[in-house]
């Protein structure tokens, strides 16, 4: 329960006046904060900040005490809060603050001080945007100044545990490696290079158990089973040293009976680099149930009673325990025939092919025909990978009838087989006619893949009763590598009653709704939506002369279920849904026609609820393209929910509703008429399906080449640019496996910026990768430009979610999903428009909210192909003319000398005449860079001056102690690796007096955690796209660039012109129009590349009266 407003009063201090805030500040820099009890609770909110300037935080305070946490005149740069009860103990769950800052106008993750699972929970309850950070205890960037904060506080009983309306099962989950010693714990999923053995822990007051076995390498059968329950130190699965190969779970009631129904544990194992079908406890129905409610991907196991392979270890294991109580089994919708074909299999030679109906088994099959009839409106377009191939022969049509008019090769075993399905005129088919096909491996059958839509195959497989699982992503039966034993193929022809009604108007139905409350006799009529509160019922009619009828529930305040549902066309004073007096919390609608088909097409019912006053997503009862058609064709802000039955959130009652009726005729195949102020870039299209299921990053790119004229093929992309790795892998330096197998991944924008790179060379086009850019820059840049966008999101902007985790040597790896790649083009009003290679069409619209929460959720990132600059005209920074030297020198020297006491050059490396020399022998280097950067170089030559001039012992010094620190760092890790008893002999590296890890170094004197500010900053907003983004806190980052610094005297160049553009936009805010700056911001400029002074030091005087003299000479 959301408690914020409730139980405290937040103000905030800005420009010397305090104002309190609600939740949530925007577009304003906070100087302090102040959080007051205004109810007597238990406990109450200890608070601190970092203010800018600062190096540590400030003092915690408490909502209790008239007090606040901050700085006067000081921007807030970093937020801690923490929960303690009046006994002052601390809480880490039940009292859960959830905070986040912006900064750049970009809101960081979500921090708490609560524990990651009640983070989680809550997360999810009342469905967050954003991203959480379980791992930081404060929000905020150190050195980065914070322009929005947002505080939510909740009161949890408990982590969301159970119910399908509620999420998933809390499980302790764990595997070990080697020994029992080196057990690590995971949630849901956890990936090794092996593992030995397995550990599910559930809670002792459960009204259930799961019990569980393994089969590990060198046994010939299972090892004991295992209780969940168990607490003893060999309650587990598995075998030290022996890694795991099968898993077998199921579950029990207290009484030991098996469970197979409302207690649903999927579960699925990871075996040479592929992921295995899912398998579970429960019967089919509530494993579908599960999948599509979860919208877990990869395929299902309906009759496996263990997940692996026999004889193969895996390497990654994902378990998920769900609770409910009731499923919604699906429908059998499907009416058609089966079609009997003329198949053939070959073994050995081409003289032994033989006949088979639908399935067939055999030790080798190398080759497969099939056969259809000219006349038939359709036909067979086949393919087979064969043993000791690197790639499929050649594809076969049904129709051929000469003797190598089939799949396949003598005395090549079959591993791979594809099947796609025409029509008469070449137009490929994924509907009304469903070709089913599988292979048989080692004597298992692996699950049905086909050439048609997942809502084809299920109800196909429904209506004739199919054993086994579908798979409905990938392309292909089998798994390469492995010779098939067996080949199923079964073909249908028919539809499903999943289609709309025919003859609707295409416009918004007339429909009646009002709401309730306190009693039976206070209706109120709404149009579409109605914000109040509280809202007890819902009466929603239609006209007896529609050819459909809504049925709706809802489930209010203190009930454990939902009301009996009520039909739309009754009229009777009870048919409405809820009840006096208790405030509904969840709401489902759905649509049948007038012989009580259920619709999912056709009749597009959009609604949504508000809780707290925030609009939750609108659900539907249609498929998920009816509902992006309808919110695009009318506008309807929001994003979607495609998975959810119900709109709300168990537990908390609404404060609006929102429902709209829809009468289609078809989902929208053609993009609408742009609404408002619009731009569209006409760019090729290119779809990635089938021949690149997860080719999105490959495909868009290849849009966006052959845009300006380089063209080239999708597959020559991939095979000559693309670096591709098996799992496990790093998205930011290559693509996971093949983007042509089902089983690939994707990457992030630095794999497609490297590719490019090497693509674009020695043309006029560059390739440039921004992180963080706001969509409103991206298109003011490049689409009004008429420079289409290499753009990450999600898969039909979904709602993101954590994926996957994984490590790759020692960085952590968390894959957000379902993790898409597009190719924007375009914007109008209230959309962003997109090439899309998951369509079939170019111009897909999305809404603008649902585009910015995907972009976010994905890492902001970008990449565009642009004509590279033209120098500027006569170059703005030319090189020295040498006949100016002795003027330069003459009155450079006699400004410097005056400027500096005999104090401040005693000691010095070097007198003035030599530092002027020094500088301008790197006048070269210098011009190009400030003309790279569009900088005056008397800027930098001042800053490069001042430094040199003023380099002397101690900095030599400081420098010797940093390197000697790194040193004794290296040499005490390798310290530390020795054997004890090589440790007990070697003497310890001692400790360099004045242990540091960076200083001020090189040609300009920067520090490096100074310059990895500038480089971050630089990379964010698109200055440079040639580096990488680092991290101060990391001793690796932070040596890696010191040494730079040190020895790259280009590199230090380069950093100081980054310091200096810094300091200018970040900083100080002003504009890049160097050549208009005042004296006094000169000065200001140098005095922030040296200091964090708020007014021009002696530093920055001085530096302003040498960069005139540069000026003059330049």
């Amino acid at each position: 329960m959301l408690i914020t407003n409730s139980f405290f009063e937040f103000s905030y201090l800005r420009n010397g006046v305090w104002d309190k805030f609600v939740n949530k500040l925007e577009n304003k820099t906070i100087d302090g904060l102040k959080a007051r009890s205004v109810r007597d609770a238990n406990y109450y909110l200890r608070f601190r900040t970092l203010n800018e300037g600062q190096s540590d935080f400030n003092s915690f305070v408490t909502s209790n005490e008239n007090d606040y946490a901050g700085l006067k005149g000081k921007p807030i740069q970093c937020i801690q809060f923490q929960v303690f009860k009046n006994d002052d103990t601390k809480l880490t769950s039940r009292i859960v603050v959830m905070y986040r800052v912006s900064v750049k106008d970009r809101w960081l993750p979500w921090v708490s001080n609560a524990d990651p699972e009640w983070m989680q929970s809550v997360f999810t309850k009342y469905h967050f945007d954003g991203s959480l950070d379980t791992d930081s205890y404060y929000a905020g960037n150190i050195g980065e100044n914070i322009n929005g904060l947002e505080i939510r506080i909740y009161d949890e009983q408990s982590v969301t545990d159970g119910g399908f309306t509620g999420g998933t099962s809390q499980v302790t989950l764990s595997y070990m490696v080697d020994d029992l010693n080196n057990w690590h714990n995971f949630a849901n999923a956890a990936m090794a290079a092996k593992m030995d053995g397995i550990k599910i822990q559930t809670s002792a007051n459960k009204n259930y158990y799961l019990e569980y076995q393994t089969k590990n390498e060198g046994f010939s059968d299972y090892l004991s089973p295992v209780k969940s329950t168990g607490t003893a130190y060999n309650d587990y699965a598995g075998l030290p040293g022996n890694p795991i190969q099968l898993l077998h779970i199921h579950v029990c009631d207290r009484d030991g009976a098996n469970i197979t129904s409302g207690i649903v544990v999927m579960y699925r194992v990871h075996v040479d680099n592929r992921w295995l079908p899912w398998v579970s406890n429960a019967d089919p129905e509530w494993m579908r149930d599960v999948a599509e409610k979860y919208n877990l991907s990869g395929a299902l196991d309906t009759v496996s009673t263990y997940a692996g392979n026999d004889g193969q270890n895996i390497n990654v294991v994902e378990v998920r325990i769900f609770e409910d109580d009731a499923p919604n089994t699906g429908m059998d919708d499907f009416t058609g025939d089966e079609i009997k074909l003329n198949t053939q299999y070959m073994t050995g030679s081409l003289d032994n092919w033989k006949s088979f109906d639908r399935r067939v088994y055999s030790t080798n099959i190398d080759g497969i025909k099939i056969q259809t009839d000219n006349s038939d409106p359709f036909y067979f377009m086949y393919k087979s990978w064969n043993y000791g191939n690197s790639g499929y022969y050649p594809v076969v049509r049904s129709t051929g009838t000469a003797y190598n008019d089939y799949a396949g090769y003598p005395g090549e075993p079959i591993q791979l087989l594809s099947i796609q399905v025409y029509d008469s005129n070449g137009n490929e088919l994924n509907s009304e006619i469903v070709v089913m096909y599988r292979v048989s491996v080692n004597g298992r059958w692996l699950p049905w893949v086909s050439n048609a839509d997942p809502e084809w195959m299920r109800s196909v497989q429904l209506q004739y009763d199919l054993d086994g699982t579908l798979d409905t992503v990938s392309t292909y039966a089998g798994n390469a590598g492995q010779n098939i034993d067996g080949v199923e193929i079964r073909v249908f022809r028919g539809e499903t009653d999943d289609h709309p009604l025919g003859n609707l108007p295409g416009t918004t139905a007339d429909v009646s709704l009002s709401y309730m409350r306190n009693s039976l006799n206070n209706w109120t009529a709404f149009s579409n939506r109605v914000q109040t509160y509280p809202i007890e019922g819902i009466k929603i009619q239609t006209s007896p002369s529609k050819k459909y009828y809504l049925v709706y529930k809802s489930k209010n305040e203190g009930m454990s279920d939902y009301f009996s549902s009520v039909k739309s066309t009754g009229t009777a004073y009870n048919d409405y849904a809820g009840l006096p007096g208790y405030p509904i919390q969840l709401l489902n609608i759905q649509a049948y026609s007038k012989d009580g088909m259920r619709l999912r097409t056709g009749i597009v019912v959009m609604y949504r609820v508000s809780v707290d006053g925030r609009w939750l997503p609108w659900v539907s009862n249609a498929d998920p393209e009816w509902m992006r058609s309808v919110q695009t064709k009318y506008s309807l802000g929001g994003t979607l929910d495609f998975q959810s039955g119900y709109a709300g959130n168990d537990g908390q009652n609404i404060d609006g509703v929102e429902i709209w009726v829809f009468e289609e005729n078809d989902s929208e195949d053609t993009p609408p008429t742009p609404s408002g102020e619009h731009k569209i870039i006409n760019v090729g299209f290119i779809p990635q399906n089938p021949d690149y299921p997860n080719g999105c990053e490959s495909v868009s790119t290849v849009m966006a080449l052959k845009y300006v004229g380089l063209g080239m093929s999708v597959d020559h992309f991939i095979d000559n640019y693309l670096p591709m790795k098996t799992f496990p892998f790093d998205p930011d330096i290559e693509f996971g496996n093949d983007p042509r197998n089902s089983n690939g991944w994707g990457c992030n924008a630095p794999v497609i910026k490297a590719a490019l790179d090497k693509i674009l060379t020695g043309t006029s086009y560059t390739a440039q990768m921004f992180i963080g850019l706001s969509i409103d820059e991206i298109c003011s840049r490049y689409i009004d430009n008429g420079i289409p966008v290499i753009f990450w999101a999600t898969q039909q902007m979904q709602q993101w979610y954590y994926g996957n985790s994984w490590y790759y040597g020692n960085k952590h790896i968390q894959w957000i999903a379902p993790f898409h790649c597009l190719l924007l083009v375009g914007y109008d009003d209230n959309n962003y428009i997109f090439n899309d290679p998951q369509d079939t069409h170019a111009l897909t619209y999305y809404s603008k909210e649902s585009v910015r929460s995907a972009y976010t959720g994905v890492g902001q990132q970008i990449v565009v192909i642009t004509k590279k600059e033209i120098a500027p005209p006569e170059n703005m920074n030319q090189l020295f003319d040498k006949s100016n030297y002795n003027s330069l020198k003459d009155e450079l020297i006699q400004c410097v000398e005056n400027d500096l006491s005999w104090i401040e050059v005693l000691g010095k490396w070097h007198t003035s005449e030599e530092t002027l020399d020094i500088v301008l022998s790197y006048d070269y280097t210098v011009t190009e860079l400030c003309n790279e950067f569009g900088l005056p170089k008397e800027i930098l030559q001042t800053v490069f001056f001042r430094e040199q001039r003023f380099d002397w012992f101690l900095d030599t010094g400081v420098d010797i102690v940093v390197a000697a620190s790194y040193s004794y760092d290296h040499a005490l890790e390798k310290w530390k690796e020795l054997p004890e008893i090589e440790q007990a002999t070697t003497p310890m590296p001692q400790m360099p007096v004045g242990y540091r890890h960076d200083c001020s170094t090189g040609l300009c004197q920067i520090f490096a955690s100074t310059a990895i500010d500038s480089i971050n900053f630089a990379v964010d907003t698109g200055i440079i796209s040639d580096e990488r983004k680092y991290d101060s806190e990391n001793l690796e980052d932070l040596e890696i660039i010191w040494y730079k610094l040190r020895d790259d005297d280009e590199f230090n160049l380069k950093c100081a012109v980054l310091t200096l553009m810094y300091e200018a936009f970040f900083t100080l805010g002003y504009d890049d129009n160097f050549s208009d700056y005042t004296d006094d911001q000169i000065a200001m400029l140098f005095t922030k590349y040296n200091s964090t002074d708020e007014l021009p030091n002696d530093y920055g005087k001085d530096c302003t009266n040498w960069y005139r003299i540069f000026k003059k000479y330049k």
